[in-house]
């Protein structure tokens, strides 16, 4: 069926023309007949009632998530597949360390900090202020002091940063300098300094299967697919709120992420068209000295040019400069794409 509610909402609940995840958590996935079953509140669902589970991928997932927390020494994680065509559930697995190693656990909403889709609502804002990904724009040498008093630095400013380049370049190198360019020129100084302190933080909203239906949904064009988690059932979510522009400038940065000059290149799967993002997260610092735990995160479509799956994972870790998303791609994202495209 198709639903009458706005893609903008879901899509934006942290601030107009940012990514946010908990009312599409909240709305699309989350009914009293598929938790009446669990344990506690912050339980999401179990998988009983949904009968399309492949048996084979559930337990590749499974192992996989083994492998990549035991390379980064996670402390939980979680894993999920969607057929990209139609939207339905074929794998989401839970797991957390305990002394006797890894055993399943209960799927759960997860601290899980929306940066990783922070290109989702940056991406096509492009269109609003009438610019291309082929327009310049300065990087300022990975430094920018906003009026406001933020710092936004990128990944590399410590080495000189990056200068003059497209709108491409720039983005395809996740640069925080760009984003936050083009949110200024989308929103002003106070709406943009505000949605940057909210996307930088913590939140707390959303889980491994969400992610990877949002994430799906950019690469299905108008439409996407949600599970319900009850039989073979889907909705569809009409995203006409996103133009043409928008979201084939999503396409085409997700996919050069992953090739030539992208960021992620040099750990992307061989021979594979990926489009998809990593993230790494290193856990909020608190007054009291506490750091929550740090986390790595992927989620993405495969093969690029005509998607059969749609995947996210995520771990959690302690808080040690370590590991990196390379780690996670090395030990697990690429070998479980590389599977899943024979399956």
């Amino acid at each position: 069926m198709k639903t009458n509610r706005n893609l903008k909402v879901c899509l934006l609940i942290i601030c107009s023309g940012l990514v946010g995840l908990t009312t599409f958590a909240q709305n699309n996935t989350i009914t009293k007949e598929n938790i009446s079953e669990c344990d506690g509140s912050e339980c999401v669902c179990k998988l009983d009632r949904c009968t399309t589970i492949d048996k084979n991928i559930e337990s590749k997932c499974r192992s996989m998530l083994e492998k990549g927390m035991a390379a980064v020494n996670g402390v939980d994680g979680q894993i999920a597949v969607i057929d990209a065509k139609t939207g339905r559930l074929k794998a989401w697995v839970a797991l957390e360390k305990g002394n006797g190693g890894f055993a399943d656990a209960k799927l759960l909403k997860k601290a899980y900090s929306p940066r990783i889709m922070t290109m989702v609502g940056v991406v096509p804002l492009l269109t609003d202020i009438g610019s291309k990904l082929e327009d310049s724009i300065d990087i300022c040498r990975g430094v920018y002091n906003s009026e406001s008093g933020l710092k936004i630095r990128d990944h590399n400013w410590r080495s000189g940063g990056y200068g003059k380049m497209t709108m491409r370049e720039a983005l395809v190198k996740k640069s925080n300098v760009a984003m936050y360019k083009i949110m200024l020129a989308a929103m002003g100084e106070e709406r943009a300094s505000n949605c940057w302190k909210k996307m930088m933080g913590n939140t707390k909203a959303t889980n491994a299967m969400e992610m990877a239906a949002l994430f799906g949904g950019i690469f299905n064009g108008t439409d996407f697919l949600l599970p319900t988690l009850i039989g073979d059932s889907v909705e569809v979510e009409f995203s006409g709120d996103i133009n043409h522009f928008g979201h084939r400038y999503m396409k085409e940065i997700f996919v050069g992420l992953n090739k030539k000059d992208g960021v992620q290149a040099k750990y992307a799967p061989e021979g594979i068209e990926l489009a998809g993002i990593y993230g790494n997260y290193a856990g909020e610092i608190y007054d009291n000295g506490e750091t929550d735990d740090a986390e790595m995160s992927f989620v993405g479509v495969f093969p690029a040019n005509d998607p059969i799956y749609s995947v996210c994972v995520f771990i959690h870790r302690p808080n040690e400069p370590v590991h990196s998303p390379k780690d996670l791609a090395n030990n697990m994202v690429n070998e479980l794409v590389a599977w899943l495209l024979k399956h």
